[in-house]
Order: structure tokens, then sequence, then C-alpha cells
């Protein structure tokens, strides 16, 4: 499944309210950027906090 945000601030908002650690924020914040660069679209895959 694919969350998608309209900006960086809303994106990093919900990480931070979602992630089980510091450790699962880092790697969601990594994919968030990479997404980004990639896209143009912030997004996470949300399959990880299954």
């Amino acid at each position: 499944m694919r969350r998608e945000f309209n900006n960086h601030m809303e994106a990093m908002n919900w990480l931070s309210d979602h992630s089980r650690n510091e450790a699962h924020f880092e790697i969601m914040r990594e994919e968030l950027k990479y997404n980004f660069v990639d896209s143009g679209e912030y997004f996470v895959d949300t399959s990880f906090f299954q």
C-alpha cells in the first residue's frame, strides 16, 4: 500500500506519528527522500507498518 502526502512537512509528521522506533523512522525518511528524488512526489510504502 502507498501513503501519499501533499508536502514534506505532512510526510514527516505522519512518519513521526506512525514509526515504531527511531530506526524505523530513519528507514522511512530515506525512502521518502528517494521517492521524491525519483518521482517528484512524496510517498512511502506502508506495508512496513503492518
